[in-house]
């Protein structure tokens, strides 16, 4: 058991069930299911999200930040930040940027490190353009440590030619237009 499933548990007076707390936190309007209460529940989790912490919060009448805390999550203020009325002249772009730097700040804390590219929720992050408004490559695949040691080693072949031989075996043309030759 965790600390944060003894709270829930502690909390759960009625001895409602986990279909029973599911079932009252989707009727007020949270996305809890019943497999993810019986796995808090049950003591069997990860870091909650903020919207399961606030489902507990609802239906078992715990403080957030009671909730929080047994999550070992940063318990935060308490209520919802509001951003400044200045915040409505932003562009999307900036405002994701913003939502990032948050999550970005939150997560620090947290787990006192930051987490990598590979570690975020790609449904957050907007990866059709990126802020110097360049496209990122076909397939959305972005550069590795390893593209980058395998460019600077000039031993080898380039990432360039090895891109040509690649394409090459799949018998795609060069698009160069100074080269009549096969990629």
């Amino acid at each position: 058991m965790t600390a944060l499933s003894d709270l829930l548990a502690d909390a759960n007076v009625q001895g409602w069930s986990t279909r029973e707390i599911a079932r009252r936190a989707q009727k007020n309007g949270h996305k809890l299911s019943q497999p993810s209460a019986s796995v808090y529940m049950g003591g069997r989790h990860g870091v909650p999200t903020e919207p399961v912490l606030a489902a507990f919060s609802d239906v078992l009448n715990i403080p957030i930040d009671k909730l929080r805390a047994a999550a070992g999550v940063p318990a935060g203020d308490g209520e919802p930040w509001a951003p400044p009325a200045e915040a409505n002249r932003l562009d999307r772009r900036q405002r994701l940027a913003l939502e990032e730097l948050i999550r970005s700040m939150v997560a620090s804390e947290t787990s006192g490190e930051d987490q990598d590219d590979d570690q975020q929720d790609p449904a957050r992050m907007d990866r059709e353009a990126q802020p110097d408004g360049v496209m990122p490559p076909a397939g959305g695949r972005r550069p590795r440590r390893e593209d980058y040691d395998r460019a600077a080693d000039a031993s080898g072949s380039s990432l360039l030619e090895a891109d040509d031989a690649r394409a090459a075996a799949r018998g795609e043309e060069s698009q160069d237009p100074g080269s009549d030759e096969p990629a």
